[in-house]
């Protein structure tokens, strides 16, 4: 499994590559969260997240925790009705 500073890494690329911004809580609540995703799918699981994230109007470029944790609660509702 990939190190923290690695996910950490990533999670911030993906998010800034789409021109978002983490708040500091956010980034370390999504860190957590893909620790529990394994290493190959984690590129796709950050992109689902993204896509659901931008599809919300958004008032800032600036993601929180709350609203990062609202699209992650429909993300997993979206994985388990497509399993």
């Amino acid at each position: 499994m990939s190190s923290d500073s690695t996910i950490k890494s990533n999670v911030l690329s993906a998010f800034r590559l789409r021109g978002l911004d983490l708040k500091f809580d956010a980034s370390q609540y999504l860190v957590e969260l893909a620790l529990t995703v394994p290493s190959a799918s984690l590129v796709s699981w950050l992109d689902q997240l993204i896509d659901l994230l931008t599809k919300r109007q958004l008032s800032s470029s600036i993601v929180d925790k709350t609203l990062v944790s609202n699209v992650v609660q429909e993300l997993r509702a979206q994985l388990s009705n497509d399993s």
